[in-house]
């Protein structure tokens, strides 16, 4: 229902302004005439009505007016015609302004009463600052003169009503000063769309709602197409063809009545012009421009299309920030021959200038693309897990490079361009060859590879375990290691003397029998990989022996009654020696055990020290070869401690106090040596006290010794025989606390000491001994003197008196020294 009310309050008002328009149809209307420098240019409707300057205007019509500061006093009264109605007010809109002096007013006057004529002009408001003529003879400013519109109200009884006609400006000699310029590019490039427009000439009016004078352009560009202007036809826009002329005229003309209805075909008084330039564009190349250019390439040529060379125009070429030579050539110069070439990328540039626009500059990269000119470097023998860098050469480090890379393989830093990269090999990458490729970012067409191989694995020897061989005469072993995975072999050594010395297997097991004379040995094995990129290391076994059960031995004699050292020989000891001999005694009163004997780490001989405690008889010798980690095997003997094997006694005539005592010897070996002790001191004859004659000690004195022995020394062995009966009569021994000398050319110094002390021999010619023993004539140690000075050390001896028995070339001799 609301939609029917609407429509049917349409049809009312539709019909009541049919009606009114019947009626005012019938009626007389007033006209207005124009002063003579206006021209009515079309007379609209009314009694009377004429054409052309100082005519007669009705309701509708259009006149034309000039413009006042284009002839000054132009402006006069418009005169009204009554023709049976009578005026009730002027009224202007637009720019129009009653004229109250010869200058614009001072605000604008938009009417005016009941007056039947009113000298109108065509001022209004103040225009924008860009459209100030400083240099007009009426006024530091412009003022807005655009299109207006006069309405005149009158009463006709018994009605009121109203005619309005148009008044639009004519321009015919405005220094274009003033006139607003074309705003726009100064150069053009094709197929691009353009807008070019002016600023408004008259005051933005708007607000009249009488509408804006018209703008009218001509010299579009040839081929230009798709233009269309904005509302108030001020500005223009269009889209450039296929090429642009260079230059043309773009031009704009102000106002319809310049000349009337002035298109863009009639005669124009006032419009302004931009001289517009084609933008240089793009030649093209034939051949087509290099883009990707192959390392190792000495020069380059680059010909333009002769469709492309203007006449004219001029180009430029140049290789910024490149060491490249550039030779022009051609006709204007469009060519270039480029030589110095390095392998690294280039941008020419060419700037074309063809006088009327500024120049272009056109870029073309010249990027590389790899050759074999240029090649990467780095490892080639890489581990597992491994980082390494890689690099093109100097002369091509520029290049923005792109890398492929096998399966896992990464690159972890790298400088801007990717010449020079860090790649990690991954830490499970089986043994063998992996290619890295490189290629120009922005040409693909090419690429240099370098073949990368990855180490095998160092394997692990894992068996025998223990690894115990035969040295010599035993059977082959074999010998296993880990997989390497993607080795292509294992390279084995074996000790020298091993058969064979050293192979290569594809498998990972070997077979070799051990040999040689090395005391011990170790097998290496190294995982074979491509291009003789082998494991870096080599697993390492040392060879564990197996011991040798000790066969017959042979031994020196073994002392009776005095402490002496005896020598064991096993028959098959190996040789050079290997492991050791462990050795034990049963009874164990033959040498202290675990400590009473020494092996010879080189030859195996055992050295035995036995006791002088030891009892004659037969023990039960043990000896043990022991290897490392091999375990050990056994032997048993039967040794006899009987001395030299001499019966001795020894006979003792002890007359009593006042008379000397004589110990004599009977039983003696022939060729045995005999020396006397007492106290456990050997005796030295003295020729007072001590006399010793063939095989009889005597003694003199007044201090009765406790022991009184004999020892019998045949072929090196000693059996030693003490008295059962002592007498009353001692030895008296020599006490030398100071470094005296009692064999000539002998002294022994510090005396006290620590136990480590000098025994100086001058000279002897054949053959010089010394025997440490404690008081009771324990044995203590052994040593064979040289000339010149004897260290002896025994630290570790408890404080007291200990004897220092000497023998040089026969002559015996005791000396006394203190442990502190």
């Amino acid at each position: 229902m609301k939609h029917l009310n609407t429509i049917f309050k349409t049809i009312q008002l539709s019909i009541a302004i049919t009606l009114f328009g019947l009626t005012t149809a019938h009626a007389q209307q007033p006209t207005v005439k124009v002063p003579p420098g206006c021209e009515v240019v079309v007379t609209g409707s009314g009694p009377g009505v004429v054409l052309g300057f100082g005519g007669t205007v009705g309701s509708g019509g259009i006149v034309v007016m000039p413009d006042p500061f284009d002839i000054p006093g132009t402006s006069g009264e418009f005169t009204y015609i009554p023709n049976g109605t009578t005026v009730t007010g002027w009224g202007l809109s637009g720019d129009l302004s009653v004229q109250t002096t010869n200058t614009p007013p001072a605000a604008p006057v938009q009417g005016s009463g009941a007056v039947v004529s009113l000298n109108i002009e065509s001022y209004n408001k103040n225009l924008r600052p860009a459209e100030y003529a400083p240099l007009s003879p009426l006024s530091d400013k412009r003022w807005g003169r655009s299109k207006g519109r006069v309405t005149l109200s009158y009463s006709q009884p018994p009605c009121n009503n109203a005619i309005s006609f148009e008044i639009l400006k004519r321009y015919t000699s405005v220094s274009p000063s003033w006139v607003p310029p074309i705003i726009g590019p100064d150069c053009l490039l094709p197929n691009t769309t353009y807008t070019y427009s002016v600023d408004q000439i008259a005051s933005d009016n708007a607000s009249s709602a009488i509408g804006f004078d018209k703008y009218y352009w001509s010299g579009l560009p040839a081929g230009a197409f798709g233009e269309y202007t904005s509302a108030d036809e001020s500005s223009i826009t269009f889209t450039t063809g296929a090429t642009v002329p260079s230059p043309f005229t773009l031009k704009c003309n102000f106002g319809r009545s310049n000349s009337w209805d002035g298109d863009a075909g009639g005669a124009q008084t006032t419009f302004v012009t931009k001289v517009i330039g084609a933008t240089p564009t793009a030649p093209a190349f034939s051949p087509a421009m290099i883009t990707c250019l192959p390392t190792g390439s000495a020069s380059f040529a680059v010909t333009m299309a002769p469709s492309s060379i203007i006449t004219g125009y001029t180009y430029t070429w140049s290789a910024p920030g490149t060491s490249w030579s550039l030779a022009q050539s051609g006709t204007q110069n469009a060519n270039v021959t480029v030589t110095g070439l390095d392998n690294n990328p280039g941008t020419l540039t060419l700037v074309v200038n063809n006088g009327s626009c500024l120049p272009a500059t056109f870029t073309y990269e010249i990027n590389r693309n790899f050759t074999t000119a240029i090649a990467i470097s780095g490892a080639t023998c890489v581990n597992a897990g491994s980082t390494n860098s890689y690099t093109l050469p100097a002369n091509a480090l520029i290049n923005e490079t792109t890398w492929t890379l096998p399966t896992g393989w990464a690159i972890t830093s790298f400088n801007a361009p990717h010449s020079i990269v860090s790649i990690n090999v991954p830490a499970g990458a089986s043994a063998g060859a992996y290619t890295i490729t490189a290629r120009s970012t922005d040409c693909t067409s090419t690429s240099i590879s370098y073949v990368v191989n990855v180490r095998p694995a160092t394997p692990t020897i894992t068996t025998p375990t223990p690894n115990c061989v035969v040295r010599n005469g035993g059977p082959a072993v074999t010998y296993t290691c880990t997989t390497s995975p993607g080795a292509t072999g294992y390279t084995w050594v074996f000790p020298a003397g091993w058969s064979p010395a050293s192979i290569t297997t594809t498998v990972p097991t070997v077979s070799v029998t051990p040999g040689g004379t090395a005391s011990s040995g170790v097998i290496t094995v190294t995982a074979i990989g491509t291009s003789a990129c082998n494991s870096a290391t080599s697993a390492s076994y040392p060879v564990n022996y197996t011991s040798v059960t000790p066969s017959t031995i042979t031994t020196g004699c073994f002392s009776m009654g005095v402490a002496g050292t005896t020598t064991v020989a096993v028959a098959n000891a190996p040789s050079p020696f290997y492991g050791t001999y462990t050795v034990s005694s049963s009874p164990a009163t033959l040498f202290t055990p675990g400590t009473g004997y020494s092996v010879n780490a080189s030859t195996g001989l055992i050295t035995l020290n036995t006791l002088a405690t030891a009892p004659a008889g037969t023990y039960v010798l043990t000896i043990t070869h022991v290897t490392t980690n091999c375990g050990s095997t056994s032997n048993t003997y039967n040794v006899v401690v009987a001395g030299n094997g001499a019966t001795v006694a020894i006979t003792a005539n002890v007359p009593g106090s006042g008379n000397c005592d004589q110990y004599s010897v009977s039983g003696r070996p022939p060729g045995s040596t005999l020396n006397w002790y007492v106290n456990g001191v050997l005796a030295v004859s003295n020729g007072t006290t001590v006399n010793i004659f063939g095989n009889a000690l005597t003694l003199c004195g007044t201090t009765a010794p406790s022991t009184v022995c004999v020892d019998v020394i045949l072929s090196g062995c000693t059996t030693r025989v003490c008295s059962s009966t002592v007498g009353t009569h001692g030895m008296r021994l020599s006490n030398n606390a100071t470094s005296e000398e009692t064999i000539e050319g002998v002294t022994i110094y510090p005396n006290p000491n620590n136990g480590n002390f000098t025994i100086k021999v001058a000279n002897f010619k054949k053959s010089a001994t010394a025997v440490l023993t404690d008081i009771s004539g324990k044995r203590i140690g052994t040593y064979t003197l040289k000339k010149g000075e004897n260290k002896i050390q025994r630290d570790g001896l408890a404080k007291g008196t200990y004897i220092v028995l000497l023998s040089i070339d026969g002559k015996t001799e005791s000396q006394k020294i203190i442990i502190k």
